[in-house]
């Protein structure tokens, strides 16, 4: 059945909004004339940027190949409150929690019902509040479901479907004192015009923390088995990557036998200007954590050491890693700077292990490469117990005093003031007269 309706043609950008459809939001000026609409389905978030701005983003399909053009990714709403005098008059017929939110958020609380997003999603398994996330960074609530999860924060909330979710990793920081829970994610969360392919959850350790899933224990046991209990006890990283490994059924990736020279699972290093940890894994390489880089290591052509010498080493206390990747082979690399010269070895080794060219190395030869290594025990061992105030500094100029003091037996004469050198040339000229005296005498003897 046709309906006829009319279309606003004014070109106006204010009106009014109607949520009587159950799968779509329509807009409508003044007058009644429609404006446009749009459905629910089409929704990935809805946050509040601001007091009174509400923003909706869109879902994107980046390997569509179908893809022409430009593409709607978010839309913005300012929705002003209420005049003063007719405010005052709601606080005074109903001073409730409801009537003291701004229409904004009113907005937001009713869209994201009718869209199915947010805290209205289904049945929660599990939540777990005021989690802290390094990327994007805020604090946010964990909301699990069967099939999904939710962050939701103060401005900005993220869905997030199993299927999207590719790696999980569970990785200690060198501090001593954190965990990092990292999540890699097949479709880019967004956060207006900033991308987040990586999610970074930190958790402190030793903080024992109870958590009770929201159903019961049969339907718990029927759905994960021994995997889960009804009750959760224990540090909360351990808690978080039994229920991802369970719920969302990954595999969560930790820190193989890899040790760094200062005995962590890590070592620390910087990317361009950026400074961060590069853990190397099993099967693949992960800084964190900002940039955030996952390499694998079946990607990886070659890598090269910079300013890693014997020479180098006397001089620098670092030095650089390069590493080439099939799908960067015209030129372009990933360089890992500043990396302590102690770890030298630990990185060598862990490469060597995991049958990866080395450029520098691997065109020395074997007797070279023994050198090169014992030179770095010999180095490496005498420096080790003065790291903090960094005597190998010290150590490494006594070196370079014994050897100047082997030089002295070539040191040039001292220079000679005027007062010698005209002694000098006196002598000389003595000297050449008493020869001309001497050839004269024997030239006459020999003639008489």
């Amino acid at each position: 059945e046709m309906v006829e309706s009319s279309a606003a043609t004014q070109g106006w950008n204010w009106g009014n909004y109607s949520m009587e459809s159950s799968k779509k939001i329509t807009f409508n000026s003044t007058a009644g004339a429609n404006i446009f609409e749009l459905p629910y389905s089409d929704f990935s978030n809805i946050s509040q940027p601001t007091k009174n701005e509400v923003a909706i983003e869109f879902h994107q399909d980046d390997t569509s190949k179908d893809l022409k053009g430009d593409v709607l990714c978010e839309m913005r709403f300012f929705i002003p409150n209420v005049p003063e005098e007719e405010e005052n008059k709601d606080k005074e017929e109903d001073e409730n929690e409801e009537n003291s939110k701004t229409n904004a958020e009113k907005f937001r609380e009713q869209l994201s019902k009718k869209a199915n997003i947010g805290q209205y999603v289904g049945e929660i398994i599990v939540s777990l509040p005021e989690l802290q996330l390094l990327t994007p960074r805020g604090k946010y609530t964990l909301d699990m479901y069967r099939d999904f999860l939710k962050f939701h924060g103060k401005t900005h909330d993220y869905k997030i479907l199993q299927r999207n979710i590719k790696l999980a990793f569970l990785l200690p920081r060198p501090d001593g004192v954190h965990y990092a829970f990292v999540l890699a994610l097949g479709q880019p969360i967004r956060q207006g015009q900033t991308l987040y392919p990586f999610i970074v959850l930190n958790f402190q350790i030793g903080v024992e923390q109870e958590v009770t899933l929201n159903i019961p224990e049969e339907r718990i046991k029927s759905m994960y088995g021994e995997q889960l209990e009804k009750t959760l006890e224990g540090p909360m990283h351990d808690i978080v990557a039994r229920l991802f490994k369970a719920m969302m059924n990954l595999k969560i990736i930790i820190p193989g036998n890899f040790n760094s020279h200062h005995d962590t699972k890590c070592i620390r290093c910087s990317v361009k200007a950026n400074e961060g940890n590069l853990y190397p894994l099993k099967k693949s390489l992960l800084f964190l954590y900002k940039p955030i880089l996952y390499i694998k290591l079946d990607d990886i052509t070659s890598v090269e050491f910079v300013r890693a010498s014997e020479t180098s080493f006397r001089a620098v206390k670092s030095f650089e890693l390069n590493v080439y990747t099939k799908e960067k082979g015209k030129g372009e690399n990933y360089c890992f700077s500043a990396i302590d010269r102690h770890e030298y070895k630990p990185i060598l080794q862990y490469l060597q292990e995991k049958n990866i060219k080395i450029r520098n190395v691997d065109e020395e030869g074997e007797e070279k490469k023994r050198e090169k290594a014992n030179f770095m025990d010999d180095d490496l061992s005498s420096d080790e117990e003065d790291d903090d105030y960094e005597m190998g500094d010290v150590s490494e100029s006594s070196d370079d005093s014994i050897e100047l003091e082997d030089e002295d037996f070539e040191k040039p004469k001292k220079k000679k003031s005027k007062k010698d050198k005209g002694a000098e040339i006196k002598e000389e000229e003595s000297q050449s007269i008493c020869y001309f005296l001497f050839s004269w005498f024997y030239k006459f003897m020999s003639d008489s």
